[in-house]
């Protein structure tokens, strides 16, 4: 599974990459966690705290 890190001002901020043939097995296990919030700006963007995958939780 893809991701982009990007440091904006003093926090992280994460996109993920959509679905592809090559890793849908691996969205099966994936989950979002704790959701921060919406942008400002824009408000298709959505803020997590944490996700889990694999049965491992990750804080971002």
């Amino acid at each position: 599974m893809a991701s982009i890190g990007a440091v904006c001002g003093y926090s992280r901020y994460y996109a993920m990459s959509r679905p592809t043939e090559a890793n849908v097995e691996d969205e099966r296990d994936f989950k979002w966690g704790n959701k921060r919030g919406d942008g400002v700006k824009n408000k298709y963007v959505q803020f997590y705290e944490s996700f889990t995958y694999k049965r491992v939780e990750y804080f971002l």
